[in-house]
């Protein structure tokens, strides 16, 4: 749902609900959130009031030393004085708070205003373990909580807090830092403004207001009673949580459920945790049991035996096995030995010589991804690191190969298919590589602050380059093309929100005709080899084809758009209406390789008009088959699944309708 379609709460004017009844029901769980929230912006006023203060009364200070005869400055202790500096700071917009969603490195949200005037607010993942925190208190001194239950689970699981490089530990011990500070914000603003409240009887205590306040037992009294039960807390969250996603795997938030946690990890795994209505119970005639929220489900991508241990992934497995490993590492703190990770290491072992790492037990199953030998097959190319074949045969070169050709180790690359010599060597690949992730960032930056058209445009910049020397499925093009088809998403819904002219339904339609040729090498890519890198039903390979399906039926809609202007296909091309900013890089490159399609790629797949309906019944049909997979049969596929079926029945209705009204014509 739209940020402009949901309400704030009143009172802390941060967290948003989608209605009345939402809020009242979260209102539980909220109550001391929305203390500490408030607690915050009272704490941050009040400072920012002080600091302004003193920088007035030191330009006082000089103009007086300057000036015997000026008055002597005010003293910082005047809170009237502190409220007009507050005031005016307000009306400059100084404490007016941000709608950007953008989170620093010690997972506080920054909002407008100067450096120190900015206000932090804590993070989607501070919030959750806050509010898990505060549930287990209310339960330990009697309070009622059902949205939580038993409050000691997420105590039972790893904190791994002495497994940790030291430069993460201390990582984790600046978010404890932090996450202290929001748990006693209210308990410190009532210490600071009490005294006020109570009037001028309480001059003394006013003056030095802080002395009456101790955070640790501020942090007692929530049951936490040192600062390691506080690390391993940080600890044992960020080690056991999961991304709340919406329907289509758009990030929501953060989300805990221990028994979830407790699924091992694999980069091929059997099962995913889903979101399948986006983080919202199943809407319509079913209903659920009083605090039974059944939003986050288990679902098994394949058949599994008897026995065969339940596996998930904890990164997104369209990554390199060097990103992998880092990832996991780094978090939860071990090496995958999965099947595909031998494998991948396997390939790479002669290029960097590093011996595999041990397996944590020579007896474990290989179906728990320890004790399986590395294949001892070469054959095998790992799509998210392959190269195309100079000679364009649509045959692949391994790039771990040529990184061992690099080091001597090997002898030269060829292409798996017609077997001709690589003309890419790894250093080109590994300059090609940093560029597309500083493109990637920055592009994510621009989208993240609205900017759709300049991140497309930066997207643009490497893409023709890129996919001409990669498959789709390398990365970090596969990543680049996914952001790319966000991006021109977005531009072409802001052009048609627009006025309507001819020039913004042009400049509209040829983002998405460009966003169908981006998502087409989408889906090519996660489909790409015998070894995919999403298997069939995987969640994310499911959503990138119903949103294929989405584009291709949004098509027939630009086609009445344009008619209803008067432009067709050729007519756009000899226009000057391209030539908005947005279509300005796809129209240098179609003039430049002298084109009929207007677009970045040199080579654009492109559907005749005439198959464009088989097309989209085609991916409809396809979608609905791998979202049951993804998200559950007993679903339906979730929120997507339901929506393609809704798509596939209208169209058939539409298709038998014109079959009837054409034969009656005939007749």
């Amino acid at each position: 749902m739209a940020d402009s379609k949901l309400q704030r709460c009143s009172a802390c004017k941060v967290i948003r609900y989608c209605s009345n009844a939402c809020q009242r029901k979260d209102w539980p769980a909220h109550r001391d959130e929305c203390k500490a929230l408030k607690a915050m912006h009272q704490l941050h006023t009040y400072r920012s009031a002080l600091r302004q203060q003193q920088q007035l009364d030191q330009r006082l200070a000089s103009r007086h030393a300057q000036n015997q005869a000026a008055a002597a400055p005010f003293g910082v202790g005047s809170f009237q004085d502190n409220d007009q500096v507050v005031a005016a700071a307000a009306a400059a917009g100084h404490l007016q708070e941000s709608d950007g969603e953008d989170e620093d490195a010690e997972g506080a949200k920054s909002y407008t205003g100067t450096t120190k005037d900015r206000i932090r607010l804590p993070s989607s993942m501070m919030r959750a373990l806050a509010r898990w925190i505060w549930a287990r208190s209310r339960i330990g001194t009697g309070g009622k909580d059902k949205a939580r239950g038993d409050g000691g689970d997420l105590l039972e699981l790893c904190s791994h807090r002495e497994r940790f490089a030291p430069e993460q530990l201390q990582q984790q011990a600046q978010l404890a830092i932090h996450l202290a500070q929001y748990l006693t914000a209210a308990a410190r603003a009532a210490a600071l403004f009490a005294p006020v409240s109570r009037g001028e009887a309480n001059l003394d205590e006013m003056m030095q207001p802080e002395t009456t306040f101790s955070q640790g037992d501020a942090l007692r009294a929530l049951g936490i009673d040192s600062a390691t039960e506080l690390l391993d807390l940080v600890c044992q969250f960020s080690c056991n949580s999961f991304t709340l996603t919406d329907s289509d795997l758009n990030s929501m938030g953060v989300c805990m459920h221990p028994s979830m946690a407790m699924i091992n990890h694999a980069c091929t795994p059997n099962s995913a945790v889903v979101f399948p209505f986006g983080g919202a119970a199943k809407g319509g005639q079913q209903k659920w049991n009083d605090g039974e929220d059944r939003i986050m489900q288990l679902v098994a991508l394949r058949a599994i035996e008897p026995g065969e241990e339940l596996l998930i992934s904890y990164v997104d497995v369209a990554d390199t096995y060097a990103d992998r490993r880092k990832y996991l590492q780094k978090r939860y703190c071990f090496d995958c030995r999965c099947e595909l990770c031998r494998q991948s290491h396997a390939k790479s072992s002669s290029a960097n010589s590093q011996p595999f790492a041990s397996p944590m037990s020579a007896s474990s199953s290989s179906q728990h991804g320890f004790g399986a030998r590395p294949p001892s097959s070469n054959s095998w190319i790992d799509p998210r690191r392959a190269v195309w074949c100079p000679q364009r045969c649509g045959g692949w070169i391994d790039g771990s190969s040529l990184e061992a050709q690099a080091n001597a180790a090997a002898g030269v690359a060829k292409c798996n298919k017609c077997h001709a010599a690589s003309n890419v060597t790894a250093s080109g690949i590994a300059e090609d590589t940093q560029h597309a992730k500083d493109v990637l960032h920055q592009a994510s930056q621009w989208l993240d602050r609205g900017q759709a058209e300049a991140a497309w445009n930066r997207c643009a910049s490497v893409l023709p380059q890129l996919v001409e020397r990669y498959p789709p499925s390398w990365q970090p093009l596969f990543q680049l093309l996914r952001l790319a088809t966000t991006c021109l998403i977005e531009a072409g819904s802001s052009l048609l929100a627009q006025l309507p002219d001819a020039s913004n339904t042009q400049a509209a339609v040829y983002c998405f005709d460009e966003a169908v040729r981006m998502q087409m090498l989408v889906v090519a890519g996660t489909q790409a080899s015998n070894t995919p890198v999403y298997a069939k039903g995987h969640p994310a390979r499911a959503i990138a084809i119903a949103t294929l399906a989405k584009l291709v039926l949004a098509q027939f809609d630009n086609a009445q758009r344009m008619a209803s202007h008067g432009f067709n296909g050729a007519a756009m091309q000899n226009s000057a209406a391209p030539t908005a900013a947005v279509c300005r890089a796809a129209m240098e490159q179609t003039s430049a390789q002298d084109g009929q399609t207007l677009s970045i790629l040199r080579d654009p797949p492109s559907v005749p008009d005439e198959m464009r309906i088989d097309l989209a019944k085609q991916l409809l049909t396809q979608a609905i088959e791998e979202l049951d997979i993804g998200f559950g049969r007993s679903n339906q596929g979730g929120r997507s699944g339901r929506e393609m079926r809704t798509a596939l029945t209208e169209m058939e209705e539409e298709m038998a309708l014109l079959a009837r009204t054409n034969s009656l014509s005939v007749s």
